[in-house]
This record gives structure tokens, C-alpha cells and sequence, in this order.
């Protein structure tokens, strides 16, 4: 594989003309933006990042938290001390806006620039851009997705390596390798992951490539001789206390739990990468080979090292997320594959739908399911394409069960979503406008089309639900509630970023505590006795799910603890715990009441005093 260039890119079919509105292009990219990426505030990771800048920036009482007491993964990553040196300096909510805006700007400008290099006649790749913005997103178990819309270090990472590919893609490989370095330094995972493709696209499959990864073992290597972690856990494995837990409920860190749902999430670009790879344009096909064999290669690493041998370091660097990738450059190359002449007929209609299915279920957030059967679909037309008469009857075949997939998803569709539901039907409506700005030429409809999208996804942008809004302004807590609290052991159900982020001390339990129980044994242990202890109060910090990832409460049909004894025995059983705040009373139980300055009308909280009750 020879290393690739950027060249013009080779296209029959529909080349986008001068009569289209670039300005109408450029508008439907930010509506596309909007509509994918809006602001949910401390969502998924981002209260998990921004507990940790809050701990660099001083809040000492923090290290007691469950989520820190046992070891934290924030030693390997410089942003969180960023980010708390920024909350002190702007204050924690305009912090954070100012860092999701610039997270955002700046990862979109890096995949301009890896766009404007696959597509470089006609602003295609701003076409190429758009579909990648609205193309389902997720990697892996759909745990994760590239470009995220809240604050973490992943989307800067990515921006570098995305930056780093770009570079080599364009022969400048010591730019690239800088890149490479800066995305190790912003999150150490996201710069793992590019490292095999980067490899790959600069060495191609020869001696030097092999030379380079006995490179890598000699570094790691001479990490566990000086005794550096992570370098050591090479040595190490799950014992089989921690390994029941760990594979007691669904993990980043073992592929085997995940079934076939990450095929699932890319059967579309993987299809798009493997008909990339006879694609007539050189940079693209030397780009899907390489991202393809980048991400077998780690896909097996993962699983051997992870699944079947335990090892504690394989499992912790997660080698998987090099299915981003495919993920990212599968969704770009997608373009290519619509213009291109090769792709007609069945093939072609075929493409069409699952890219239409496929932005469909990203806008109403499920599994993309159809449009994988449909992609498969299209892959099976190409490879079955010819001129005989069996072909074209096995091509109209195909085409019928595409149709029959396309009419599924609209009856899945009517059946989920009641006409009623607009916020739904919205955003559809935002997806079509988008497609109208790129696909209509002139320029009156295009750029209205575009301007009505993006008034819409500006107004829809705010997704923050009230109880993250009121963590992230500056919006006091009731007086009486901050002084019963202070300096004492504290569970309150759903409560964890009102604790960390208003009242900066820990939470006794939340699930969202688990997130470092893959690379700490003693958190593993600890966050499994607090919830089976609570599993009695039946509260929403606890699984409702099968497949989630933490304890489940006692009787999963219930919301709350059946009486008042139930409370008093977790009391009991708990002596660490001095208090329990409910989102709802519990009947012959007296109880403390605050109202927290929540949403339009309030919402109530009720607390029980265990350690008074102890004492009594």
C-alpha cells in the first residue's frame, strides 16, 4: 500500500455544478451541526470531566467521593486541570458553555480540512461534511460517538487526529506525527485509536510498518521495567472477584458483551468501505483499505487480550475505539460512493435508502437497524451486479426487499411516534430542509431551505433538562439544606451533580460512580456493595434494565421504598450513610422537605437523618 495523495476526485455522476448556493451548503453544514450535536449540558461524560476539573482546581472534599476514593483516570489526562483552572477564572457555567462552543468549532474545522482533502473539486466536500454530520455518529456499543456535542477531551482529541490523518494524507508526515502527539495529550484513548490507521497510511503493509510495532513493544516495555502505569497492568489480569464483576453487567472494556449490536452500528460504513475499496479514485480506496485493516487489527487485540485473556491493560486502553474510524471515514466515503458511476441501478436506489433510513434513526436517536439491511442489501447488488437475465431478477429481488425495508421503518415510525409528538417531527423536518439545501440547485430555495433549518435548530438547540440546568447556572440551594448536609455522608437519589457541582462533597452512590471500575479493583468492589445495599430503596440510581451496568433495585417494578421500615433498615445497614434524600415521601416515615428551585414549579426533596435515627 503506498501512502496516499490528494488528487482530484473522479466522479460521473451529478459533479454538483456552479448553480448551486455554496453559501446555501455552508448553512445546511451548521443546521446539520445544530440538529445532531445540541447542548445537553452535563450529559453522558460531561458531569464525569467536570468533577474532575473541580477536584484540580481544589475541592479537596471530592477524594472521598466513590469516583476518586480508589483511583481516577484524570492522572493521564491533562484537560481536566484546564478545565478547572477555566471554572475558577469564568465561573462553572460559562465555562462550560465556552468550551463546548469551542470544542465544537474546532473538531467540525478539523473535518473540513479531512474532507476538503478526499473532495477537493466543487465544495463536494461540503456535501461530504454534511453526511457526515447527519449519519448515525455512534462507535463501538454506541457508548460513544465522534464529534460529541458536550464537553469532554474526546472531541478535541479527535479534531488533532483527525488533523494528524490529514497531514499524512497530504505527505507531510512530521505535521502529522505532531498532531498525533497533541491527540495522545488531550485524551490518551482517542490518540490509541488513530495510532494503527496513522501507522498504516504512512508505512503501508512493509517492513517499516513491523519495524514500528517493535517499536511500540519496546517502549512498553521499558514502561514496565521503570514500573509506570498503565504500562505495568501489561503484567497484570482481572482477578476473578473483579473479573465477575466487571462482566457482571455491560462494559466498554469486552467487546463479547456487546452481541451484534456494533455490527449493527456499522454495517453502513462498512459497506462503504468495502465498495471504497474499488472506488476509481486512488486517496479513497488507499483510505478505506487502510481503515479497514486498522480496525481488524484492533478489534482483535481487543478481544484477545480483553475477552479471553483478562488482561488489565488491554482492557483499560480499549483498542476497539479504532472503530471510530470506520465509523467516520466510512460515513465520508459514502459520498464517493453516490456520485460514483460504478454504484447505479439497484445499487444505487439501494445507497440511497439506507442513507435516508440511516439519518432518520440518528435524528430519532435508535439502533440504525433498517439501514444496515438495507446497506447489506447494497453490497450484495454490487457484488451481483451483471447483465444476465438472472442478474437483472435477482437485482429487482433486491430492490423489492429494499422497498419492503424503507416501508418498515415508516410503519416503525407511524407505531413509536404519535403525530402529536413534535419535537420529533421537527427535527425530521430539519433533516429534510438540509437535504433540500444540498440537493436543489439555484439559489432562492437552497439558502431559504437552509436559513428555515437553521432558525429551527437554533430554537431546538437548549436540550438541558431542568435538574442539569439548575446544576450548571449559578442558582443558590436553600440555606437550611446546604447546613443539614455539610461535611456529612450523603445519598440522594438522583442527586449526584447537585452534590458534586452545588455543593462540591461527594455522593454516596450513583451509577454513574462505575465509570473507572475497569481500571480500579478496589472501586469495582466497593461501588457493588453500596448498591446492593441500597437495592431496597428502589430508586433510579439503581439498573431498571437487565443490561445495564449497575446493581438492580429490589423489586424493578416499584419507584421508591415500599414502606417506612425498608428505610430504616438501609439505615441501619449502612453506618457510613448519615443521610438519604428521596424524590418522593415514604408514608409513616417523617421526613425533611426542601424545594429546590427546579424547573417552572419546583421540586421537592425529602431527607431522612440516618444518623439521628441511629442515635435514637
Amino acid at each position: 500500500m503506498s501512502p496516499p495523495s490528494a488528487g482530484p476526485s473522479r466522479m460521473s455522476r451529478g459533479a454538483f455544478g456552479t448553480d448551486h448556493s455554496k453559501a446555501a451548503w455552508v448553512l445546511a453544514a451548521l443546521a446539520a451541526y445544530l440538529l445532531t450535536r445540541p447542548y445537553m449540558g452535563l450529559y453522558h461524560d460531561s458531569l464525569l470531566y467536570a468533577v474532575q476539573a473541580l477536584r484540580h482546581g481544589g475541592t479537596t472534599a471530592l477524594n472521598d467521593d466513590l469516583f476518586f476514593k480508589y483511583g481516577n483516570q484524570s492522572k493521564f489526562v491533562l484537560f481536566p486541570a484546564f478545565q478547572g483552572w477555566l471554572i475558577d477564572v469564568l465561573g462553572f457555567g460559562l465555562a462550560q458553555k465556552l468550551l463546548f462552543v469551542i470544542s465544537g468549532v474546532f473538531w467540525t474545522s478539523c473535518l473540513c480540512l479531512l474532507a476538503r482533502t478526499m473532495y477537493p473539486l466543487k465544495q463536494q466536500w461540503i456535501v461530504a461534511v454534511i453526511l457526515a454530520l447527519l449519519l448515525f455518529a455512534g462507535y463501538g456499543n454506541a457508548a460513544l460517538s465522534y464529534g460529541e456535542g458536550f464537553v469532554t477531551p474526546r472531541p478535541f482529541a479527535e479534531g488533532f487526529a483527525i488533523l494528524a490523518l490529514t497531514a499524512v494524507m497530504r505527505g507531510n508526515w512530521l505535521l502529522g506525527f505532531c498532531a498525533l502527539l497533541v491527540s495522545f495529550i488531550c485524551h490518551p484513548l482517542v490518540g490509541l485509536s488513530v495510532l494503527a490507521l496513522w501507522c498504516v497510511l504512512l508505512l503501508g503493509l512493509t517492513p517499516a510498518l513491523l519495524l514500528a510495532v517493535i517499536v511500540g513493544c519496546v517502549v512498553l516495555g521499558v514502561g514496565v521495567y521503570l514500573q509506570i502505569a498503565p504500562a505495568i497492568w501489561i503484567l497484570e489480569t482481572h482477578d476473578p472477584v473483579w473479573a465477575e464483576l466487571l462482566h457482571k453487567y455491560e462494559s466498554l472494556g469486552f467487546m463479547g458483551q456487546w452481541g451484534w449490536v456494533w455490527l449493527k452500528l456499522h454495517a453502513l460504513a462498512l459497506v462503504g468501505l468495502l465498495l471504497g475499496l474499488r472506488s476509481g479514485d486512488h486517496l479513497i480506496a488507499t483510505l478505506s483499505k487502510a481503515v479497514l485493516i486498522a480496525a481488524v487489527f484492533s478489534v482483535v487485540v481487543s478481544f484477545i487480550g480483553a475477552d479471553l485473556l483478562g488482561n488489565r491493560l488491554i482492557a483499560s486502553l480499549q483498542p476497539w475505539r479504532a472503530l471510530i474510524w470506520v465509523a467516520l471515514i466510512g460515513n465520508l466515503v459514502m459520498l464517493q460512493l453516490l456520485l460514483s458511476s460504478k454504484n447505479s441501478g439497484v445499487t444505487f436506489f439501494l445507497l440511497v435508502a439506507a442513507v435516508i433510513v440511516n439519518v432518520t434513526e440518528h435524528v430519532i436517536n435508535i439502533t440504525p437497524v433498517f439501514s444496515s439491511a438495507l446497506a447489506v442489501l447494497a453490497l450484495i447488488a454490487r457484488l451481483t451486479s451483471g447483465s444476465g437475465r438472472l442478474a437483472r431478477w435477482f437485482a429487482a429481488l433486491l430492490g423489492v426487499a429494499g422497498t419492503v425495508v424503507v416501508l418498515g421503518v415508516i410503519s416503525m415510525i407511524a407505531l413509536r411516534f404519535d403525530p402529536a409528538a413534535p419535537k420529533i417531527l421537527v427535527r425530521l423536518a430539519v433533516a429534510g430542509l438540509v437535504a433540500v439545501a444540498v440537493l436543489v440547485r439555484g439559489v432562492a430555495v437552497p439558502v431559504g431551505a437552509a436559513l428555515v433549518a437553521c432558525v429551527i435548530a437554533v430554537a431546538d438547540f437548549d436540550r438541558r433538562p431542568d435538574n442539569l440546568r439548575f446544576a450548571e447556572e449559578n442558582v443558590p440551594l436553600p440555606v437550611d439544606l446546604v447546613d443539614a448536609l455539610k461535611n456529612r455522608v450523603v445519598y440522594w437519589e438522583n442527586g449526584l451533580e447537585i452534590l458534586w457541582l452545588k455543593l462540591r462533597q461527594p455522593q454516596y452512590y450513583s451509577c454513574q460512580q462505575r465509570a473507572g471500575t475497569l481500571f480500579y479493583r478496589g472501586q469495582a468492589i466497593e461501588h457493588e456493595r453500596r448498591g446492593t445495599a441500597l437495592a431496597p430503596l428502589n430508586t433510579h440510581d439503581l439498573t431498571h434494565w437487565p443490561e445495564g451496568s449497575c446493581p438492580a433495585p429490589q423489586d424493578p417494578d416499584v419507584s421508591g421504598p415500599k414502606d417506612a421500615e425498608t428505610v430504616r433498615a438501609v439505615c441501619a445497614a449502612n453506618s457510613d450513610l448519615d443521610w438519604i434524600l428521596l424524590a418522593a415521601p415514604v408514608d409513616g416515615l417523617t421526613m425533611r422537605q426542601w424545594t429546590l428551585p427546579i424547573g417552572a414549579s419546583g421540586q421537592d426533596v425529602y431527607g431522612i437523618d440516618c444518623s439521628a435515627m441511629s442515635g435514637s
